[in-house]
């Protein structure tokens, strides 16, 4: 239900969220398309022998990336920058070009990155690319260029030792040769004294080789080699004018959103069935389609056309309340708004009008004395009444608009008078005459609707669409139970059509007005309307 409930809500105000989303993608895109063009470019840097030695260590996996994370600190200091400002005749500050620059050590690999941004792809590339030459200054393998030069050195010491390895292994070769052909035992000594020299200076070549070869075999941990340099990039990662639309409609949707909930929560008013029955715990006899108003000959402005799909709306009414007793138990129906008393008297006529077109004798009574609407509304003269008259002959007056309705109006009389007149025996009379006495009272800030609401049988409570506030009639609600008023339900007037539960709108098919019901008599014969009791 509390879905349901939110749904509705937003669907009330979706053009809030709607122009939301539309003004928010457009400026988005507006502002974005004005921006000027940023390109990106990048260039990445290996650290330590990862690539160079094939025996690598967890140890020296460990250390490469400490160090990394040290160049990448050293990628943006001040010194370095300066240096590259001052090198490549850059007009920037050393601050603005740490803004541009991004360096970031990726995680579990030994590889540096260098990302710049720049409003000239050439000046981006170039950038990124002083920054890893300064860097590879700053390492103790130096440039690949030094690394390279150390390398070759070992390659030519490797040779000059494998050549003096090959020159001692002759002359050792010849000394055991001559050891074995001499007879005198003091030579035989001292070319065994000389054979011991040569295998020590053997060893030590030996030792020399392997040092050399573990040069080229072996990395500094320290080093630093360019494993992709920076081009320039031609695709502009700033301005995304698509994209920018994109969050700019999220952001919207979610102001949008925002809005409606805060708008729904300020302005407390009622929009359907849940909000009534979730508030005061009233039956809901039905929403009242808005009205279209035709004005006939006879000036009947209350009443809707019969073919409208708002007297649908009055005939579902209609048998709701027959449903709760109207016209049974129930003989007399009190009608009161909250706020507007057009909307009572409207809904008091029409209701009338479906019960009268039902086969009921109906009986409208204008109670609202300090603003009288009914005889006005339906092309009634009005006729002034006293308590006398109200209780003893009431002057009811025939409704030329619609048969079977006759209206008894307290126009220019007081509050008093009507007071009288409800304590000296009005309604019982009333009910004398006719099925059904619907009274059409003011709005209840007014206390005559609450004097009335203790000589009905019945009270029906009108709420306006979009208008009437949950507080109010809350309040109403109270205020009736306490004079021990008998509420039948209550109804929303003045529901735009969209709004109506149900199917989509009939039109048309409705009874004509010049066709009669079974066993209804002739319309605007002396038999279809009350008559006022004689003397």
């Amino acid at each position: 239900m509390e879905a349901k409930r939110y749904a509705a809500i937003i669907f009330r105000r979706l053009w809030v969220v709607l122009l939301s989303i539309a003004a928010a993608t457009a400026a988005s895109y507006w502002y974005s398309s004005q921006l000027h063009p940023v390109y990106q470019a990048q260039a990445r840097y290996i650290v330590g022998p990862a690539l160079s030695n094939p025996a690598v260590t967890s140890n020296d996996l460990r250390a490469s990336s400490q160090i990394g994370q040290t160049y990448a600190e050293i990628a943006t200091s001040r010194p370095l920058l300066e240096r590259v400002v001052a090198d490549h005749r850059l007009d920037m500050s050393p601050e603005r070009l740490a803004n541009n620059v991004t360096v970031r050590w990726v995680d579990l690999t030994q590889i540096l990155s260098i990302r710049v941004e720049s409003d000239n792809p050439n000046e981006a590339a170039l950038i990124a690319n002083a920054l890893g030459n300064e860097l590879m200054a700053l390492s103790p393998a130096g440039t690949p260029a030094d690394q390279a030069q150390r390398k070759a050195d070992a390659t030519t010491a490797i040779a000059q030792i494998q050549n003096h390895m090959h020159e001692l292994e002759l002359e050792s070769n010849a000394l055991i040769t001559q050891i074995n052909q001499t007879q005198s035992d003091a030579t035989a000594r001292t070319l065994t004294l000389r054979l011991d020299q040569l295998r020590v200076d053997m060893a030590n070549a030996q030792r020399n080789l392997n040092d050399q070869r573990l040069i080229l075999q072996q990395g500094s941990v320290n080093q630093i080699m360019p494993l992709e340099a920076a081009v320039p990039s031609f695709d502009p990662v700033e301005p995304h004018p698509r994209r920018s639309a994109i969050l700019g409609a999220l952001a919207g949707l979610v102001v949008g959103l925002a809005g409606v909930f805060l708008f729904e929560y300020l302005a407390d008013v009622i929009y359907g069935a849940d909000d009534i029955r979730r508030i005061v715990g009233l039956t809901y006899l039905g929403s009242l389609l808005g009205r279209r108003r035709t004005r006939s000959a006879s000036g009947a402005a209350l009443l809707i056309s019969e073919t409208s799909p708002a007297a649908e709306s009055y005939r579902r009414l209609r048998i709701a309340l027959q449903g709760l007793g109207l016209g049974e138990q129930t003989r007399s129906v009190l009608l009161t708004s909250l706020g507007q008393s057009v909307a009572s008297s409207e809904v008091a006529v029409n209701l009338a009008a479906a019960l009268a077109r039902g086969g009921k004798r109906v009986i409208l009574v204008d109670a609202d004395v300090r603003n009288p609407q009914l005889a006005a509304g339906l092309g009634v003269a009005a006729a002034p009444v006293t308590p006398h008259d109200a209780v003893h002959t009431p002057k009811v007056q025939p409704v030329p608009s619609v048969h079977s309705i006759a209206l008894l109006s307290f126009e220019g009389g007081a509050p008093e008078q009507l007071e009288l007149a409800l304590a000296s025996g009005l309604m019982p009379k009333l009910q004398e005459l006719a099925d059904i006495v619907i009274v059409s009272a003011p709005p209840l800030h007014v206390s005559d609707a609450l004097l009335l609401a203790r000589y009905v049988e019945g009270v029906v409570l009108v709420a306006t669409h979009g208008r009437t506030s949950r507080e109010s009639i809350a309040q109403a609600v109270e205020q009736l139970r306490q004079v021990g008023a008998s509420l039948l339900g209550s109804v929303l007037h003045d529901v735009p059509e969209k709004w109506r539960l149900g199917s989509a709108p009939v039109r048309g098919v409705v009874a004509s007005p010049q066709r009669q019901a079974p066993g209804e008599p002739e319309p605007h014969s002396s038999s279809a309307r009350p008559q006022p009791s004689r003397r």
